[in-house]
């Protein structure tokens, strides 16, 4: 049996919304943060950061002959400027110190205005959760979602060490306290 019109004629008759492509209003543009540019201004604090940057606590002791520049970056921590989590890590071994890779990351969201402000927030944040044992940190990832007037940025960071000892949990000379028997 024959019909006088075809399957597809009623299907647009009946479901015109069908052919449409939905697109709703805000769609999020995700994109990577970028490695910075050669020519980027010291006012942006954003300037060196890249994938695999490294960051230290304020109190965070080095081998005597590794002295990297660094800048401040957030609250008790610094960026080592210019070196990257491999170059470090070949330092650092080189001094006869470890860099441990602690098994942990840290991620967090971010807003801002602009692409910058979004991520230096994320970054910040991240960092703020990092355990206080670990005196190191590497930027893992980072994530840029544009929406119509704000960013939205998720920064992951993974926690390390950076100590002379091979075995975690070995503390410092210094700290140890002598507790009286009962």
């Amino acid at each position: 049996m024959s019909l006088p019109f075809k399957r597809s004629e009623v299907q647009s008759h009946l479901f015109p919304r069908l052919h449409q492509v939905y697109r709703p209003l805000s769609q999020p543009d995700v994109q990577v943060v970028a490695p910075a540019q050669p020519g980027a201004t010291r006012a942006n604090p954003l300037a060196g950061l890249k994938l695999h940057s490294v960051f230290l606590r304020t109190s965070c002791i080095l081998p005597q002959n590794l002295d990297p520049l660094r800048a401040p970056f957030g609250d008790n921590w610094t960026h080592v400027e210019e070196i990257g989590t491999p170059v470090f890590d070949t330092m650092v071994r080189h001094a006869g110190w470890h860099f441990i890779c602690v098994q942990g990351t840290f991620s967090r969201r971010g807003f801002g205005v602009t692409r910058d402000d979004a991520t230096h927030r994320a970054v910040v944040r991240a960092l703020r959760v990092v355990t206080r044992q670990h005196n190191a940190a590497e930027l893992d990832s980072v994530q840029v979602t544009k929406y119509p007037g704000f960013h939205v940025a998720r920064a992951t960071v993974q926690a390390r060490q950076i100590q002379q000892h091979t075995l975690l949990g070995i503390p410092d000379r210094r700290h140890l306290q002598v507790v009286p028997a009962r």
